[in-house]
């Protein structure tokens, strides 16, 4: 690998280290703009962390499908790698416990991973939406908001199952073709992004504090 993996691929076939998104995707470079594309040069638009690394990690193709061994992959791969905070711009409804332990193993390194909470309007507490409902210190899961700071009926919520709202409606961000270099967006995956690049800025200025401190 160079700069991440893909998932998709079985382990140690040619590919597996290449994530770059094909026809038909954009939801991972729509994500990672808001995290952190670069400000202040005149083009396009900003992120929430200039500075950021991003480490792309794929584990769901045009299809929206993955399988949670993709995704527990993928969470390793990141812990193994360093990384510092998780961005988790996925839902899954059935629960694993290995999924769970994963994040359990990334708590224990010290990594936040920051969770969208989904778009299917409902209370997240009676229908779990995972890893986001995973109930472990280091899991933010998040709603999504407008610039009113209304959350749409769309975004799911919870009382104890949904830590925060981040602006999800109409975002703009970046595109994934030279013809479409900007796109606009709705959804919890970027009120995640936008906690993540927070998030990257606090823990770059605190290095020493733990998950639950961030």
């Amino acid at each position: 690998d160079v700069h991440g993996i893909n998932a998709l691929v079985p382990l140690g076939q040619q590919g597996g280290g290449d994530p770059s998104e094909t026809e038909g995707e954009g939801h991972g470079t729509a994500v990672a703009g808001i995290i952190g594309a670069v400000g202040d040069n005149g083009q396009g638009i900003a992120g929430v962390s200039w500075r950021a690394s991003i480490m792309p990690l794929k584990f769901r193709g045009s299809a929206a499908t993955g399988t949670v061994s993709d995704a527990i992959e993928c969470l390793d791969y990141a812990l193994a790698k360093g990384a510092r905070v998780v961005n988790a711009s996925y839902g899954l409804e059935e629960y694993s416990q290995a999924e769970f332990e994963a994040l359990q193993r990334l708590r224990d390194a010290g990594v936040v991973v920051v969770a969208s909470a989904g778009n299917d309007g409902v209370d997240t507490s009676v229908t779990p939406v995972y890893p986001g409902s995973h109930l472990i210190e280091n899991v933010v899961a998040v709603g999504s908001s407008s610039r009113s700071d209304i959350v749409p009926l769309s975004s799911n919520y919870g009382v104890g199952t949904v830590d925060l709202v981040a602006p999800g409606v109409a975002i703009r961000t970046l595109g994934m073709t030279a013809e479409t270099p900007l796109t606009t967006v709705s959804g919890t995956s970027f009120a995640a992004a936008h906690v993540s690049g927070a998030l990257a800025i606090l823990r770059a200025q605190y290095p020493s504090d733990t998950a639950t401190e961030s």
